[in-house]
């Protein structure tokens, strides 16, 4: 059988069919791409909102952390100072016994054996008391006593003889406990 003529298949039929099967064809091509393009942006966008939930999520991890070492080293620098501020209340407070324990000491020593205090003077951490007596004999006995009231070791720096109605200028050196305020001074 000869198909070179066929009147089912004319040549301008068969055109047409062939010209609507690419365009169908290209339709049906485009439409498959599109709906490709479109998975894939979609699965795209899916993970970059995947990706952009965890980068919220870890920034704000991570501001949770930072505020969290910003109030942990606030509360260590407040407890590092509230510790040096009771450090240095306990200095006051024990200067504060060693000036009682000096008063009345100085004061039943020298209503005991009959001398007077002239001068008292603390130069950071020395003491020194300066006064007459008309017995050198009990000042020694008076030195020592005193010297285990305060809790520390009374030196006779000197003792000069005065005409007989003063009596006779002596001085003691002693240590006494210093104040140190560096420690509250540093700033939170």
């Amino acid at each position: 059988m000869n198909t070179a003529f066929n009147l089912l298949h004319h040549p301008m039929q068969a055109r047409q069919r062939r010209l609507r099967w690419r365009w169908a064809s290209a339709l049906a091509g485009g439409w498959v791409g599109l709906a490709m393009g479109w998975g894939v942006l979609y699965g795209v966008r899916q993970n970059l909102d995947a990706l952009s939930s965890e980068h919220d999520r870890l920034m704000a991890q991570s501001v949770r952390q930072q505020a969290q070492a910003r109030e942990d080293q606030t509360r260590q620098e407040a407890q590092a100072l509230a510790q040096r501020q009771q450090a240095f209340l306990r200095q006051v407070q024990q200067h504060q016994e060693a000036w009682v324990r000096l008063h009345q000491a100085v004061m039943q020593e020298a209503g005991r054996t009959g001398w007077a205090l002239e001068r008292l003077q603390v130069d950071g951490d020395r003491l020194e008391l300066q006064g007459r007596t008309r017995d050198a004999q009990a000042l020694i006995t008076a030195q020592l006593r005193l010297s285990e009231k305060l809790q520390s070791p009374l030196t006779l720096v000197s003792l000069v003889a005065s005409p007989a109605d003063t009596g006779q200028l002596f001085v003691w050196h002693g240590p006494w406990p210093s104040l140190t305020s560096s420690t509250t001074r540093r700033a939170p």
